[in-house]
């Protein structure tokens, strides 16, 4: 415990004499969370800025989870303890946090052992718990630990065993004992075995890069116990592999889970549906303005949203656009005392090839959270080069800039980020409270919150992106529990969402490969806005939407269920 609070006295956002008090004692709650995870797997000690672990490995076993299992147990108790005596309402919000935490990890534990063959890829526990190590920016004596993690990864120190051997006999010992559990995805195992080979020559220049000594011998200890475990990939995993993408109910309640998704999914698919047909009818009228007013024969939504796609940005145009979007949506904002701003503008520049390549739509890169250094959230946008080809036209429409900057700057992601930063951040919360809902949440209400205020033509393409949101929410689970074909899907969102063919493509893979996280977003703005309205009902005329904006960003990723109690137990009484 002292050596991981010790290690963890640089992570605050403010300097240690503006931190609040709240913060540094539930700090001191988190590191039994810490602890607990970093105990199984010492690798994800760099995650959470840990140092005084970079030596340590995991040690696969058969009975891991088990004794996780146990450890969970009591530190639960021991958070449970604390929480019940606490005051702060801050520090107790962080305990229910950590509690969570603690469940999620004991019942992802459960469900996988029940369900699941334990694949781990072996290369991967190897190659991130190195390559941290081994940056030039890390200290020396970090890279001598590297020697020393990669020396027990290939056995050679006492008390240690190969991590491949231990990887292959937790799979095989799984498998006997239980031959009906599912295996790892195929096209997964095919993807670790191709990239095995390209993990190991990395290290490789790593090592070299920084001129290290006394790792060669352990290095090609391993490239062979690496190959082997190739072979071992082939001839013992593959064959139990599954190609069918639907998730068994259980474990697909665990990704919604993930996501920050808590309502039963029945429900949400219900509302989705409903809600579905509501945003279209909304968007009939808008469209046959719009049709009206440019000269176009037909004003189905459809038909004036193919056009709006057609008005391109481009290199030239897209940077200013976006600033002018941003400072008219500020002027709103301060106008309409929506909430408060921060007094620095936001960071908006152009991707980079490389990011563009990568993911070709404006963006929001978070700053850390944790050991923050003065970064900030920067807004890009795509970069459109000779050598770049944007895949989809969808969010670089003239129309979609509105809402994409209200959904990625302000009010949204980048407005949360620096609100947070400004006030400071437990680690409770920069670990353990972020999930897909309550970030998209919140960025969903923001184009909520701004759309009276657009244009018409925005308020089309507003709706088109809520409409997608909306459909992934029924899309999503129906895929999975096989009630809509992939193909009839896509329909939906090329026909419907008037999607591109290469975004409505994109979507329905993620529904088979990210399973859940797509309805994070149509269920974190209805928990949002049924947090709005509650307090609104409570407070009557004595409402105020700047005092609730400012209480909301205030609770940093408080989780929705959580950010519902404090709004209705602390911001509801001190408005009355």
């Amino acid at each position: 415990m002292r050596l991981i609070l010790a290690a963890l006295a640089g992570m605050l956002l403010l300097p240690a004499q503006d931190e609040p008090n709240w913060v540094r004692r539930s700090d001191e709650n988190t590191q039994i969370v810490i602890e607990l995870l970093t105990k199984y797997r010492p690798e994800r000690a760099s995650e959470f800025s840990v140092r005084g672990l970079d030596e340590e490995i995991s040690a696969p076993s058969i009975d891991q989870p088990e004794r996780f299992r146990h450890d969970a147990a009591g530190a639960r108790e021991e958070l449970e303890r604390r929480r019940t005596t606490e005051s702060d309402p801050d520090v107790s919000e962080d305990l229910e946090i950590l509690i969570a935490e603690v469940d999620f990890n004991v019942r992802t534990s459960d469900v996988n052992q029940r369900i699941l063959l334990p694949y781990d890829n072996a290369a991967d526990i190897v190659f991130y718990g190195l390559t941290p190590l081994l940056q030039e920016e890390a200290s020396p004596a970090r890279h001598q630990e590297a020697v020393v993690r990669l020396r027990r990864y290939a056995g050679m120190e006492d008390g240690y065993r190969p991590i491949t051997l231990l990887s292959e006999q937790v799979f095989t010992a799984a498998l006997a004992r239980n031959p009906a559990l599912l295996g790892p995805m195929k096209e997964a195992v095919d993807n670790d075995l191709a990239g095995i080979n390209g993990r190991a020559d990395e290290i490789q220049r790593l090592m070299t890069a920084l001129r290290l000594t006394g790792w060669q011998e352990a290095f090609a200890r391993l490239k062979t116990q690496l190959a082997q475990y190739q072979d071992f990939l082939r001839t013992t995993v593959l064959p139990k592999c599954r190609t069918d993408f639907h998730l068994p109910p259980e474990l697909y309640a665990l990704s919604l889970a993930r996501a920050g998704v808590n309502d039963p999914i029945d429900q949400v698919v219900r509302l989705a549906h409903q809600q579905f047909g509501e945003i279209q009818t909304s968007m009939q009228p808008i469209g046959a303005r719009i049709a009206k007013q440019r000269g176009w024969p037909a004003g189905d939504y459809r038909e004036v949203l193919r056009r709006l796609h057609q008005e391109q940005l481009n290199a030239d145009t897209i940077e200013p656009l976006y600033r002018q979007r941003i400072a008219e949506l500020d002027q709103i904002i301060g106008k309409q005392n929506l909430l408060t701003l921060p007094a620095l503008p936001p960071i908006v520049r152009m991707a980079t090839a490389q990011q563009t390549e990568g993911l070709p739509v404006p963006r929001t890169i978070p700053p850390p959270l944790l050991n923050n250094r003065r970064e900030r959230a920067q807004f890009i946008l795509p970069l459109e080069t000779k050598g770049v080809t944007l895949r989809f036209d969808d969010y670089n429409a003239v129309a979609a800039a509105w809402t994409i900057s209200s959904h990625e700057v302000r009010p949204g992601h980048e407005l949360q980020y620096q609100f947070m930063l400004d006030h400071g951040v437990s680690l409770a919360r920069g670990l353990f409270a972020v999930n897909s809902v309550n970030i998209e949440g919140w960025a969903m209400y923001s184009e909520w919150l701004m759309f009276p205020y657009m244009p018409d033509d925005a308020k089309l393409l507003s709706l088109q992106f809520r409409l997608m949101r909306t459909a992934r929410a029924f899309l999503d689970p129906e895929v999975q529990q096989g009630k809509i074909a992939p193909a009839d899907a896509l329909r939906v969102l090329r026909d419907d969402v008037v999607l591109s063919d290469v975004l409505a493509k994109e979507d329905v893979e993620r529904y088979q490969a990210m399973a859940g996280h797509s309805v994070s977003y149509f269920d974190g703005l209805t928990r949002m806005l049924a947090i709005r309205h509650d307090a609104g009902n409570a407070l009557g005329a004595r409402f105020r939407v700047q005092a609730f904006n400012d209480f909301i960003l205030a609770q940093g990723l408080l989780p929705l269920d959580l950010l519902r109690t404090a709004v209705m137990t602390r911001f509801v009484p001190t408005q009355r």
